[in-house]
């Protein structure tokens, strides 16, 4: 039977926000509704919010900070796209990133071109190609293609030439730079009474419609350039949105995108003075479907022609940018009638989003890593934690507000702000970005369930991959490695079906995104349905890596209780079987109504469940340990010498350790005290350093707890004598 862990206190909200609903909340609603609209997003027909321009950048660009490359040097991703543009040679790279990672955002700030279209500089000519707007017929694919593309191409013909008319010239320019081309149109002849210039351009026309495609649209912007007074050092062709299309388009746009780079650099006259670069903007699915075509394209090397977006400028300054953006629309309409506290309220919550004093880095990290970079999902959570403190009095708001005593303070704060918003019933189906990583719980029968599983798979995969999968692991090697390790040994026969379900789980961790694909596994999907989240599958196996979620969701495991408590719904109590001796000398309610209405359960209370639960899990970890002696340092090599469990009895410890430090109350009616909850913590850690003891002794291992957690049951220890000595103090008083 399964039984839910406590929830948190029920945070009051209300309509389609999972947020609070404090002041900021409040007076600032109109606002967030344009932040996270989906009409509103950047990339949109609708996304006009975003282009105004300051400078030639977006009104909203926040600059990414510098950071330490492969080549040992300082470098933001802006200095990275400059320096393509500015290098000598002709050249292709690609922009990769995750989806809502920032990519176009970032290239078209980093050139100065906020719309998306032909743009001439001083030395530069962008074309910039977007396959976002518009209809694309899935009939004919390369004349869908080929139409938005010679669109561009003719815009920036118009742009350098004023709209004049072809120049009589223009064949003549043919003649000289590639005559080969005028050589293959050789069954056209010049009838008796044709003058030369219509006999020109009936070639030129033919050239237009029978030539190779895209010869014609390049030799003409060749022309119009050659032409102009101006003269470009560099042409730089931009493809991006190609992901808003059919995988069908694909090949056509990089088959076009292959002509042009080439056709760009014809040179008959030998008078060519500029470069040709051309750059793609690829999600991380994208490169993995056309990796074959883009180096049959244009001979891709990873290792330099890749520039790989792994990061976010700071998530408060992307907030503060964008608001003060929002708030300036007409749609934005505020409610407070009194403007000078309303000025007030913004002016404080912009001098808290420009103080990074105010919100530390763990709590940064939780934003970013859990959304796997994704801009708009991390200002969801960053809203999530503006609205989510102190809920308003009726009535008036006053003239200020007081942001320290509404938004969250403390980490634990912020953490339960993130994890669950306004709702007390967390629900992994519908908040992923904190998906269950500790197992499944209705894959299997209970007892023979995927405990523990997820952790393994997560620390196997720390190990040996890294972000975005240029280190992998196949999927078939990781279950071969690890049933060779946790399913060997005289018990194998106690684990049946161990394959299968570490195939489960891995498939579980796949589609909350704690695993991911590799941007090295080729793949040719036959539709845009398998992206990211539908778990690919390949007799030959699928190369993953652990994500920035899967790596932070183990790390906060180890941090406190919280996110183990947010596991509740499917938490087991001990042994799968409901023991009632447990805990009715514990509480004055019925024990079935505690575990069935989770908000109910107090604050020790719940650690000692999860110590319970712990315990529980410890006896699936002992079986894994003696079916891995035959492999023992393999298991070492791969987890380490300290106990699976060990990590969420630190987060336990932690927990404890803060809650008899603050003084925190039991909370309730909760008859439950903070010293038995020691007293059950330490009892569990002298049964698993017993078990330690006699395993180390007999595999010449080195098994064992981290001594923070005995140091945190140290404080805890000393908080509550010295809060039992207050209590002393106040009565004898």
């Amino acid at each position: 039977m399964i039984y839910k862990c406590p929830s948190l206190s029920r945070i009051p909200g209300g309509d389609r926000f999972k947020w609070g609903n404090n002041q900021i909340y409040l007076r600032f609603k109109p606002a967030f509704d344009i932040l996270l609209s989906d009409r509103k997003k950047e990339g949109t027909s609708q996304g006009t919010f975003y282009r105004s321009v300051n400078g030639g950048v977006s009104s909203i660009y926040v600059e990414h900070d510098k950071q330490l490359t492969t080549a040992n040097e300082w470098i933001n991703y802006e200095e990275q796209i400059r320096r393509f543009i500015d290098e000598i040679g002709d050249r292709v790279k690609i922009l990769i990133g995750y989806t809502g990672i920032g990519k176009t955002t970032l290239l078209r700030n980093a050139l100065q071109m906020v719309d998306r279209d032909v743009y001439i500089t001083a030395k530069e000519l962008y074309i910039y190609i977007s396959f976002h707007d518009g209809t694309m017929d899935m009939q004919n694919t390369f004349a869908a293609v080929h139409s938005v593309i010679t669109k561009k191409i003719g815009l920036a013909v118009t742009k350098l030439t004023g709209n004049a008319s072809a120049n009589a010239d223009f064949y003549r320019f043919i003649e000289e730079t590639s005559p080969d081309t005028l050589d293959a149109l050789d069954d056209i002849h010049r009838a008796a009474a044709e003058t030369e210039e219509a006999y020109h351009r009936r070639k030129l026309e033919a050239l237009k419609t029978q030539g190779s495609p895209y010869l014609y649209d390049c030799l003409r912007l060749l022309y119009t350039m050659d032409c102009a007074a101006q003269r470009f050092e560099r042409v730089v062709f931009i493809y991006d949105d190609i992901e808003s299309r059919d995988v069908v388009f694909h090949q056509p746009m990089i088959s076009a995108a292959q002509a042009i780079h080439d056709y760009m650099k014809i040179d008959g006259r030998h008078t060519r003075c500029f470069y040709v670069k051309t750059l793609f903007v690829f999600r991380a699915y994208t490169t993995r479907q056309n990796q074959h075509r883009m180096e049959q394209a244009f001979r891709i090397n990873p290792d330099t022609d890749y520039i790989i977006k792994e990061n976010i400028p700071m998530i408060a300054q992307i907030f503060k940018s964008r608001f003060e953006e929002a708030i300036r629309r007409p749609e934005c309409k505020f409610s407070d009638q009194n403007k000078d506290a309303l000025q007030n309220a913004m002016d404080a919550l912009l001098d808290y989003c420009d103080d990074n004093n105010r919100y530390d880095v763990d709590t940064v990290d939780i934003i970013t890593d859990v959304t796997n970079r994704n801009i708009a999902a991390s200002m969801d959570l960053f809203i999530r934690l503006l609205t989510y403190g102190v809920p308003p009095q009726k009535g008036s708001f006053g003239d200020s507000i007081e942001i320290d005593k509404i938004i969250p303070g403390a980490l634990s704060d912020r953490k339960r702000a993130l994890i669950y918003g306004s709702d007390s019933v967390y629900k992994d189906g519908s908040d992923r970005q904190f998906t269950n990583i500790m197992h499944i719980s209705d894959a299997f029968p209970v007892r023979r369930s995927t405990e523990l599983l997820g952790l393994y798979i997560i620390r196997y995969f720390e190990k040996h991959t890294n972000l975005y999968g240029i280190n992998y692991k196949l999927d078939t090697d990781a279950i071969r490695d690890l049933t060779q390790i946790l399913g060997s040994g005289t018990n194998a026969d106690s684990i049946p079906s161990l394959a299968e379900r570490l195939q489960k789980m891995i498939e579980k961790l796949f589609i909350g995104g704690a695993l991911l694909h590799s941007i090295k596994d080729e793949e040719d999907i036959e539709s845009t349905n398998a992206y990211e989240r539908v778990y690919p599958q390949k007799e030959i196996g699928v190369k993953l890596y652990l994500s920035l979620r899967g790596k932070r969701l183990w790390t906060m495991l180890g941090e406190d209780s919280m996110l183990m408590e947010a596991y509740r719904e499917d938490i087991l109590v001990p042994d799968g079987v409901f023991h009632p001796e447990l805990y009715a000398s514990r509480t004055p309610y019925d024990v079935r109504e505690r575990f069935s209405f989770c908000g109910q359960m107090m604050q020790p209370d719940r650690l000692l469940y999860l110590i319970e639960y712990i315990r529980y899990l410890f006896g699936f970890e002992k079986e894994y340990l003696c079916n891995a002696v035959p492999n023992i340092n393999a298991y070492r090599d791969y987890f380490g010498d300290s106990f699976m469990v060990g990590h969420l009895l630190l987060g336990v410890s932690n927990s404890l350790k803060q809650l008899t430090r603050n003084n925190a109350p039991a909370r309730g009616n909760s008859q439950l005290s903070y010293a038995t909850v020691i007293q059950e913590l330490k009892s569990l850690i002298a049964e698993i350093t017993a078990y330690a003891d006699n395993f180390n002794k007999d595999y010449s291992t080195d098994f064992h707890l981290s001594s923070q957690i005995t140091n945190n049951i140290t404080d805890a220890v000393t908080a509550e004598e010295s809060k039992g000595r207050m209590q002393l103090k106040h009565l004898k008083g």
